[in-house]
């Protein structure tokens, strides 16, 4: 087996997909984390909320975007697909491969 010293390729490697890794795994973990709460907490509270009812979390006033029940669900929605995927047949692995950081979620 040959080794590859081409140093465009060592710096991609130890600057774009090392990190990205980390990156991902640390995302895989909140994603556990938070659609776990999701499920036992939130969604139960918000279950009888309208879908145009606003997130009244001060977004109104400070710039950021203000939030439906329904924006809230369509974000949790994609969570799910990124998780989904994240889960499938050897994806986990190909991409905990590089990491090397431990991230916390």
């Amino acid at each position: 087996m040959a080794l590859i010293t081409d140093p465009s390729v060592i710096a991609f490697v130890n600057q774009a997909i090392r990190p990205l890794a980390d990156r991902y795994v640390g995302m895989n973990a909140s994603l556990d984390i938070e659609l776990a709460k999701w499920f036992s907490v939130i969604s139960p509270l918000i279950s009888g909320a309208a879908d145009d009812d606003t997130v009244d979390d001060g977004s109104a006033t400070d710039g950021r975007t203000i939030l439906t029940k329904a924006d809230v669900v369509n974000f949790v929605t994609q969570m799910l697909a990124t998780q989904t995927q994240l889960d499938g047949g050897g994806v986990f692995d190909v991409i905990s491969k590089p990491h090397v950081n431990v991230i916390m979620p």
